[in-house]
């Protein structure tokens, strides 16, 4: 993102923004870095692909960025229009300043079914730069989004 996103951003920050959901779409195994989340492209992974519409995500676990700064609460908007085997587990939470590393408890996503919308809220942010949305898709399973958003207020 521009330093001009970032500005805009932070103007807006007031009143809020909606945004999709992006990332990697590439399964992580260990911990996380930087330019699996937010993409790297020495690597060529890209960070701006959404969430929704990117087909199935195959068993692994996924992260994704949610750029927070400056809000107070968040709201994650997921819909799962398909799976196999086990519904994925979703979790988000605040992050450090490098945009990795866990500050605080994870918040669980509402119980998700396929063509159900669920929305879940993390209201105890305090400045933090960002959050990361981690999904786990277990064995033999795999999942389809065709909503996946968020709001900060």
């Amino acid at each position: 993102m521009s330093i001009f996103g970032q500005e805009k951003r932070l103007v807006g920050a007031a009143g809020g923004w909606q945004e999709l959901i992006r990332g990697t779409n590439v399964s992580v195994s260990g911990t996380p870095v930087r330019g699996d989340v937010e993409g790297n492209q020495s690597s060529g992974v890209g960070a701006h692909n959404p969430l929704a519409g990117a087909g199935a995500l195959a068993t692994g676990t996924y992260y994704y960025f949610l750029n927070c700064g400056g809000a107070a609460a968040i709201d994650v908007t997921l819909r799962m229009s398909a799976h196999t085997g086990t519904v994925p587990t979703i979790t988000f939470y605040p992050v450090l300043a490098d945009g990795v590393s866990i500050k605080g408890t994870a918040t669980s996503v509402s119980a998700l079914s396929d063509a159900t919308q669920s929305t879940t809220s993390l209201t105890t942010l305090r400045g933090e730069r960002g959050c990361l949305l981690k999904i786990v898709v277990p064995g033999a399973s795999s999942a389809t989004f065709d909503q996946a958003e968020y709001s900060a207020l």
